[in-house]
């Protein structure tokens, strides 16, 4: 554990990673409370941050509906480096989430659903 964040009065234990590429570098911190039963209010609490530590051509911005609420975030890099870096990133979140959720249940076949692709 790296440090703290406090999401809604919940308190999470976030890990840090910095990614090395060849010529540039992210850092990323990742922390989950895992399932804690409910949703919104109730349940788990996730943060993800994923930024520049120097020379990686990223940015972010979030992403608005009609109606001007924040829907989602668009993220862009360009480079091999970056895109390399980020899939790493994205790796260590993704490994960080699963083991922090996987102490919080018995039973982790709620990941077999991840895999279903969408019906039309």
């Amino acid at each position: 554990m790296d440090k703290k964040v406090r999401i809604n009065g919940v308190v999470v234990d976030v890990e840090a990673k910095k990614i090395f590429g060849e010529c540039s570098a992210m850092n990323v911190e990742v922390g989950t409370t895992g399932f804690l039963g409910g949703e919104r209010k109730e349940g788990g609490r996730t943060y993800i941050h994923i930024g520049n530590e120097y020379a990686s051509d990223f940015y972010a911005q979030p992403t608005k509906d009609a109606k001007g609420r924040i829907n989602g975030v668009d993220i862009v890099m360009s480079g091999d480096d970056a895109l390399t870096n980020f899939i790493c990133a994205l790796v260590f979140t993704f490994r960080t989430l699963m083991d922090k959720a996987a102490d919080t249940v018995e039973n982790c076949d709620w990941y077999e659903g991840c895999e279903k692709e969408d019906e039309e």
